[in-house]
């Protein structure tokens, strides 16, 4: 790098003594140069008095390694063996194979299954709930335009499906509404329930004893029975003849 600089400098310097040379004039010494002026001064030092390059001047910006660290890494990677094929395939064994691993593989795909069938039996409890909700909207539908109608038609139905006509209004919906789908939803109701009871089962078994009813309860509601207000109404006397209704009656009275 000096030796670099020390070339330019030649090559640079004939064109500064130029410079600095009044017109006319065949030399002059560095003496003779105006020092008086900036760019004189500056020409004087780069001329004839250039000061040694050092790489102390190189502003890179980039810490340089030291000498004694580079050699100490150097002799620190020759310095370290390099493994054998046979203590690879040690290392790879024991990280692999072992009574540890075994057992803890055993445990995940345990766990692992545990899991599945509980979130089988899950599934299936979720989707009788679900199909229990829905026939239980339908009869309560079904059971809300009923209500809105009045005794007249109520019997009028009851007439037409063949059913007694007589009683309160209570008892004439109950007799008018689909006994099918009622029945849908007491089956599918009592699905659930078997379903929610076999998930307790499974989760008891796999040891989730704590609060397990609770949790069962909390997470997994089964829909309500649909009930009817009970009517304490007499059953409908059957007249022998005229005679006995008057006499029941007492017209005298």
């Amino acid at each position: 790098m000096r030796q670099m600089f020390s070339a330019a400098t030649r090559q640079v310097r004939p064109c500064l003594r130029h410079v600095v040379r009044p017109i006319g004039s065949s030399s002059r010494s560095p003496n003779q140069v105006d020092l008086s002026k900036p760019w004189g001064r500056k020409a004087y030092e780069l001329v004839d008095e250039a000061k040694p390059f050092h790489p102390k001047d190189l502003d890179v910006g980039v810490p340089h390694l030291q000498p004694d660290v580079a050699l100490a890494n150097t002799k620190l990677s020759s310095d370290a063996p390099e493994p054998s094929k046979d203590q690879y395939l040690e290392a790879m064994a024991k990280a692999t194979s072992g009574p540890q691993s075994h057992v803890k593989l055993v445990e995940e795909e345990l766990a692992e299954e545990v899991a599945a069938a509980l979130k089988k039996q899950s599934d299936k409890v979720l989707t009788a709930i679900a199909k229990a909700e829905h026939l239980r909207r339908d009869v309560e539908s079904e059971l809300s335009e009923l209500k809105s109608l009045k005794v007249l038609d109520l019997k009028s139905m009851c007439k037409e499906l063949g059913l007694p006509q007589t009683g309160k209004k209570d008892s004439l919906v109950q007799r008018c509404l689909s006994s099918s789908k009622l029945s849908s939803f007491e089956s599918a109701r009592s699905a659930a329930s078997h379903a929610r009871w076999e998930l307790l089962i499974h989760r008891q078994a796999c040891g989730f004893v704590t609060n397990n009813n609770q949790f069962i309860e909390t997470h997994y509601p089964i829909p309500e029975k649909i009930t009817f207000k009970k009517t304490n109404e007499p059953p409908a006397k059957v007249f022998t003849d005229q005679l006995e209704w008057w006499q029941s009656k007492g017209r005298w009275r």
